[in-house]
């Protein structure tokens, strides 16, 4: 198993990893990578590339805080909070880019399904409270709040760390 918190990376160039992760966050369906060609890389940078997102969510996310919010928008149906929204797209970035980075830098070239289950139920739960569909709210957000419970999420933690470098 490969070593996820060694080395650790810098909180500015996290930080710095973030924002542009924020200002990618619109699809572009019609791109293409220049040539058609894909490249190839060494392990260790696809290990390094892993390790980056694994921090940046390990490190970036406070699940029992994260819980906390998902318990106050399902007792509320929704959150008016600007700020709590905002912590919540956060949170569900940092969820969506490890869930990106298991799919191109792992060997199954796959996600592991937890890690799928709750960023999926971040996305459903999102979507009700963005439509203020209380009712779908509650239903998603109690499954996500469950699944953020210490035992399932221990289970996520452990699947995320089953990480098979490729090239």
């Amino acid at each position: 198993m490969i070593n996820l918190e060694k080395p650790r990376y810098d909180h500015v160039f996290l930080d710095q990893l973030f924002q542009n992760i924020l200002e990618d966050d619109i699809s572009s369906p019609g791109a293409r990578y220049p040539g058609g060609n894909y490249f190839q890389y060494p392990e260790d940078l696809s290990v390094s590339g892993y390790r980056i997102c694994w921090q940046l969510l390990n490190d970036g996310v406070n699940i029992k805080n994260f819980r906390f919010l998902v318990l106050n928008i399902i007792l509320k149906g929704g959150t008016e909070s600007v700020k709590q929204r905002q912590n919540f797209k956060y949170v569900r970035a940092r969820f969506k880019h490890l869930r990106f980075a298991c799919a191109n830098f792992d060997r199954r070239h796959r996600y592991p399904w937890s890690l799928n289950l709750v960023t999926s139920l971040m996305g459903h739960m999102q979507d009700a409270f963005k439509n203020r569909q209380m009712a779908r709210t509650r239903i998603f957000g109690t499954i996500l709040f469950l699944t953020m419970l210490p035992a399932f999420y221990a289970l996520v933690r452990f699947q995320m760390r089953s990480f098979l470098p490729d090239s």
